[in-house]
């Protein structure tokens, strides 16, 4: 076995201190970025590839997140997730929404499956699926699928599931997956799955 590196230990030494010591509790860090400004976010320092100089890793609160560019933020697995679905009679309008968190919470797509068949030969359409930034019909759009319908019995979308798409959501906001139109003959099927931020 191999001795460890100086500076393995001395990360490892910064990272016990700042998240592992109970009596540093809620402390900010206070220091500076590598552009001289103040950090915020409360980041943890850590030693840079060099051994020497001082990084800072941002917590994946949702400031940092959708701050542009995040870069240095730190994230882990998102914990506790929510999903929603819906399934509509043949024609109507299949929409998954999310009511608003509260104050602060900002709903995150992780997923999203969706799918439509029939049992009888619908007119050729064309839809969109989209995630809205907002309750059913409402908000901006956060990400867009134009999918085509064609004039035959059957399996009309394949079901697909997307992943990894973490598109975030305005605070204390609804958050919805949905078809823009439903289509004579035609069962919709959208799912998402996603988690919270604040």
């Amino acid at each position: 076995m191999t001795k460890p590196s100086s500076r393995l230990l001395t990360t490892l030494t910064w990272l016990t201190l700042m998240i592992g010591a109970p009596a540093f509790g809620q402390t900010t860090v206070v220091g500076k970025d590598a552009d001289n400004s103040a950090p915020t976010g409360n980041p943890i320092p850590v030693a840079g590839s060099d051994g020497n100089t001082l990084q800072w890793l941002r917590t994946s609160s949702a400031v940092n997140l959708t701050a542009f560019p995040s870069l240095g933020v730190l994230l882990a697995e998102k914990g506790s997730r929510w999903t929603i679905a819906a399934s509509q009679a043949p024609g109507a309008i299949s929409s998954a929404s999310r009511p608003a968190g509260g104050p602060g919470v900002r709903h995150v797509v992780d997923c999203i499956t969706f799918s439509a068949a029939s049992s009888t030969a619908p007119l050729p359409s064309v839809v969109y699926l989209s995630i809205r930034d907002g309750a059913s019909g409402t908000g901006g759009y956060l990400w867009m699928y134009v999918l085509a319908i064609p004039g035959t019995v059957g399996q009309s979308i394949p079901p697909h599931t997307a992943c990894g798409l973490n598109l975030i959501g305005s605070a204390n906001t609804a958050i919805t997956a949905e078809f823009n139109a439903g289509v004579i003959n035609v069962y919709e099927s959208v799912s998402m799955t996603g988690y919270d931020v604040q």
